[in-house]
């Protein structure tokens, strides 16, 4: 998520937002959602979006957690995360493998995915489970899992390394 701040952002205000806010790491994602919710912090940086829809579905009241909208910056980062289905050269049964694949990107296998995860899926014939989130084909978006964007990634580390401590 730094990595997307820095390509949004720039350096400055990276570097600036990590001395002056004192932010508490967590590599929980849920905690760092149940810490939102409760208003133990009142920002969350890469609060996950399966988390918040558990929660949601548990009853909370998320009335009060406001996303950032998805035209401010660094309101939407489309990157493939959890998205992502590979099949690996020399798999066990490359054949299954294939048809677990093809299922999980037909229609049906998105609409389960995304009811599960709570994540819109990209074909255009799923409803999203997330209207607010939906990607616009027309919008460049941050995107900081590329090869390219890789060089952000390692700046990222470096300056966490340098300011979290």
């Amino acid at each position: 998520m730094l990595a997307a701040w820095l390509l949004t952002f720039g350096e400055d205000k990276v570097r600036g937002f990590l001395q002056s806010q004192q932010p508490v790491i967590s590599n929980q994602p849920r905690q760092m959602a149940e810490w939102v919710v409760r208003g133990q912090y009142g920002v969350g940086f890469g609060v996950g979006v399966p988390d918040m829809t558990y929660l949601s579905g548990q009853g909370v009241d998320l009335t009060h957690v406001k996303p950032l909208a998805p035209d401010e910056p660094g309101g939407v980062v489309a990157d493939d995360g959890t998205g992502s289905v590979a099949l690996f050269n020399r798999a066990p049964h490359p054949n299954a493998a294939k048809v677990l694949i093809n299922w999980l990107l037909s229609q049906e296998g998105q609409v389960a995915v995304s009811k599960q995860t709570g994540y819109n899926s990209r074909r255009t014939d799923v409803p999203p489970v997330s209207p607010s989130t939906v990607i616009d084909p027309n919008k460049k978006y941050p995107r900081v899992q590329t090869e390219e964007s890789y060089p952000i990634f390692l700046k990222a580390m470096e300056i966490s390394k340098e300011l979290l401590k």
